[in-house]
């Protein structure tokens, strides 16, 4: 199963969005994939072990391996796109 890792902070109104887009598609059902919110301001060792250098940024882990990454505005089509 795919893993998405959204790495986010609470004052960035694009993380907020692509956080409420995430949770359309998961509630839609039409994929499986889980889902983990990572704050950048409390989880420093995570976005230093994933190289992030800005937000928003949505890593795609397959066997807890990185597939694919996006960075920046994060729109349904692109999500979708990680998720197939």
């Amino acid at each position: 199963m795919k893993k998405l890792l959204l790495f986010s902070a609470r004052y960035c109104g694009k993380c907020h969005a692509a956080n409420k887009r995430l949770n359309k598609i998961l509630d839609k059902g039409d994929y499986k994939f889980e889902y983990e919110i990572i704050d950048i301001e409390h989880e420093k060792a995570k976005v230093k072990e994933y190289n992030v250098s800005g937000i928003p940024t949505l890593i795609c882990l397959e066997n807890n391996k990185e597939v694919k990454r996006i960075k920046g505005s994060i729109l349904p089509p692109y999500i979708i796109e990680l998720l197939e």
